[in-house]
């Protein structure tokens, strides 16, 4: 089954946000990924997180995480680092 996620508009950008299961805990996760302008339609967004999914950046698996960049996490296409949502870890 499919990653199922929904869109954000923050800081002018497209984010694509989705959830995951934390094996550990059970308890759910929010990941995300800038996936473009905010100026973007939501059809467009979905075109390019299909883009995205078949290329392998962002996960299919529902308890999947977007890869690694040196065990940090994601990556936007711009090169800026994402923080995670629901994590403790602070912003990079």
């Amino acid at each position: 089954m499919a990653a199922r996620g929904w869109f954000r508009r923050a800081k002018g950008r497209l984010v694509y946000v989705w959830q995951i299961e934390d094996p550990k805990t059970g308890r759910k996760l929010e990941r995300a990924k800038v996936v473009g302008d905010a100026m973007l339609s939501d059809e467009e967004g979905w075109q390019l997180v299909g883009r995205m999914k078949a290329e392998g950046n962002i996960p299919v698996d529902p308890n999947g995480d977007i890869p690694n960049v040196e065990g940090f996490g994601a990556t936007s296409t711009t090169g800026n680092r994402l923080s995670r949502c629901t994590q403790s870890l602070g912003n990079y």
